[in-house]
């Protein structure tokens, strides 16, 4: 089956990941790597928080494309 959602690189097929993916992965990076943040314990607010951060990304650049 082949993945219908839009891929981060789609010259890597079938092992890419998704816009939504590559997106959360690397917002999860940038909390992690913050020293001052003290809320490292909590693995699902982190990865909560990367996926809201990613969605709200994409959803900029989708607005952006369409006002152009």
């Amino acid at each position: 089956m082949k993945n219908k959602r839009p891929l981060a690189f789609s010259n890597e097929e079938p092992a890419s990941l998704t816009k939504l993916e590559y997106f959360t992965a690397m917002a999860m990076q940038g909390l992690l790597s913050n020293p001052s943040y003290n809320n490292i314990a909590n693995t699902k607010n982190i990865a909560n928080s990367s996926i809201v951060f990613a969605k709200a990304t994409l959803e900029a650049l989708e607005k952006e494309a369409k006002n152009g």
